[in-house]
């Protein structure tokens, strides 16, 4: 077996890869569904380019993975039940405008 060192930003790139391959996905598929060019999607799994959050969210949601196991914060890959039922509320709210962490805490992009 070869030991390697994987560094923070790559782990992004080596995560995806193993899903799409786990799960028999083309890159074309998984850029059909989240809005973005197979290109985008090579570029991830080549650690040649990183996600806009409001990307890296949507990649999360379509292979029902957390943020946190695709960024290698967590190695639990899915999310349980109770943080898919918080996730519409204080989670990531992206969108309208605004970006927070806390509905209380919304910062205008304006």
């Amino acid at each position: 077996m070869v030991n390697r060192v994987v560094l923070m930003e790559n782990l992004f790139s080596i995560r995806l890869s193993e899903i799409l391959e786990e799960r028999d996905l083309k890159q074309k598929q998984l850029a059909e569904k989240i809005g973005v060019t197979e290109v985008t999607i090579s570029r991830y799994i080549n650690a040649e380019r990183e996600p806009r959050p409001g990307i890296l969210v949507n990649i999360a949601k379509s292979l029902d993975v957390s943020v946190d196991y695709l960024l290698g914060v967590s190695n639990v890959q899915t999310l349980g039940e109770g943080a898919k039922a918080a996730e519409g509320t204080a989670a990531y709210q992206i969108g309208q405008g605004s970006v927070a962490i806390r509905p209380d805490l919304a910062v205008s992009r304006s």
